[in-house]
């Protein structure tokens, strides 16, 4: 992983520096906790999501997909 910065001297010639550890420290900082919302927010709408592991099949799915149309079709709510 690297983070280039062009136009300033010694900067993005791949050469270690703390300017860029730096950087690169807050840019994973930010994307981890964007990703934990980003799960955290699957969970609220899939709650059961994490128990289903490998059980989820596509047969399973399809089957779920049809659920939702259907219900969808006739104003109902079915849970994930």
């Amino acid at each position: 992983m690297s983070f280039h910065r062009m136009g300033q001297v010694e900067r993005g010639g791949s050469v270690e520096a703390l300017g860029e550890k730096v950087y690169i420290t807050i840019a994973l900082g930010l994307a981890m906790n964007v990703l934990t919302l980003a799960c955290d927010g699957i969970l609220g709408i899939f709650p059961n999501a994490e128990s289903r592991g490998s059980k989820v099949t596509e047969r399973g799915l399809a089957q779920h997909l049809k659920q939702l149309k259907t219900a969808q079709l006739n104003g109902e709510v079915v849970e994930p």
